[in-house]
């Protein structure tokens, strides 16, 4: 960028993902926030839009919301026909499997699991709890991400929904929110597939890294970590069961309205959704290009040849979701993250624990939409 606009200089600054909601409602609020921000959490996108913080970019480029963005990160970021942010990168729940442990229990490499089931009996004839090997690791420790990144992905494929048609209550405990549940229960007590432990994105890919571990259901940008274990890694679609569907997250840049310097944010944006640009980001992260097109750029597939690991997520972006991001949302996703806890823990039956989500979920919801309301 910078050989291209040498009269604009780029000043980055890097903040912990932890940190970055507090610190961007300070600038916000101090009416001092950077030009551009890398927000790579979807409710936080929600809420900078929703707050009325950014800028409608199509009147920079007008054709910009009729691009062929993925269905999830169009509705994140357009708002009555107006785009607030360019997203820039996403990713999609996959699978990674240890193919050393495939072939020491007699499985075929070749031939990952597509199904539940089939998830299921690999997972069985890998897993000797005596000897610290597990069949498969799925998210336990009660932190948000537990429920509305890597849990609903089973509860959509179980034929349930976040929320009811019109987001007025929660529905996650439907008998299939109880079928996708009991399937993490049961993959702990009943088939001891799964230690009873507080599990998360980090611990479980530290984990898998040991060897011990069969299977995990983790996002795109663990490839990059994985061309490099110390056993063969192989990857697959997320495993379907009553349907398919796959939870997304992903990258946006907006342009704040109180920037100083929009005409220049917006030529670096301009500048990034270039194609080559744009996969030598995604590149760059290890993750996914946000348009489908991409995917026929000569460039993107000297990505996949350089990586094969990548394909699998690419195939699952037709199928990517999004996550509920309005009021309320991550209060709900710890709610159910704790239920689901509770659950795999022993302590409450799968259908407890999530009529008892719910109940509280439902108050959130409530609070949040009196507080809209005024």
């Amino acid at each position: 960028f910078n050989k291209e606009f040498p009269h604009i200089e780029v000043r980055t600054s890097v903040v912990p993902s932890a940190d970055m909601p507090t610190k961007l409602a300070t600038a916000l609020a101090a009416g001092s926030p950077p030009d551009i921000c890398y927000i790579g959490a979807p409710s936080l996108v929600a809420n900078v839009i929703g707050a009325g913080k950014v800028e409608p970019l199509d009147k920079y480029r007008p054709e910009i919301t009729g691009m062929d963005w993925l269905e999830a990160a169009k509705k994140l970021v357009i708002r009555d026909g107006h785009m607030y942010g360019v997203p820039v990168n996403c990713g999609v729940m996959g699978l990674y499997y240890n193919a050393d442990l495939y072939k020491a229990s007699g499985l075929d490499p070749d031939k990952p699991p597509a199904t539940w089931d089939e998830l299921l009996n690999n997972a069985k004839a890998i897993a000797k709890p005596d000897k610290a090997i597990w069949g498969h690791y799925f998210c336990t420790k009660p932190v948000p991400l537990t429920a509305d990144r890597f849990w609903l992905s089973y509860l959509w494929q179980a034929g349930g929904e976040w929320l009811s048609p019109d987001e007025s209550e929660v529905a996650f405990n439907s008998a299939a929110g109880v079928e996708a549940l009991q399937f993490y229960v049961d993959m702990v007590h009943k088939h001891k597939v799964t230690p009873m432990k507080a599990i998360d994105n980090l611990s479980m890919g530290t984990e898998f890294e040991t060897g011990n571990i069969g299977h995990m259901t983790l996002y795109a940008m663990w490839v990059v970590r994985a061309k490099v274990m110390k056993f063969p890694v192989r990857t697959a679609k997320l495993p379907r069961h009553k349907g398919e569907a796959t939870g997304t997250g992903m990258g946006v840049v907006p342009i704040f309205k109180d920037a100083k310097r929009k005409e220049e944010a917006w030529t670096f944006l301009d500048w990034l959704m270039k194609p080559a640009n744009a996969i030598e980001w995604n590149r760059g992260l290890g993750n996914l290009p946000t348009r489908l097109s991409l995917r026929l750029e000569p460039a993107w597939k000297q990505v996949v040849k350089e990586n094969p690991l990548i394909e699998p997520f690419a195939e699952g972006l037709p199928t990517a979701r999004l996550e509920y991001v309005g009021p309320g949302a991550l209060e709900i996703a710890k709610v159910v993250a704790v239920g689901i806890e509770g659950a795999v823990f022993g302590q409450k039956s799968a259908k407890q624990a999530l009529d008892e989500a719910a109940k509280e979920a439902n108050e959130i919801l409530k609070r949040e939409r009196a507080k809209a309301r005024g």
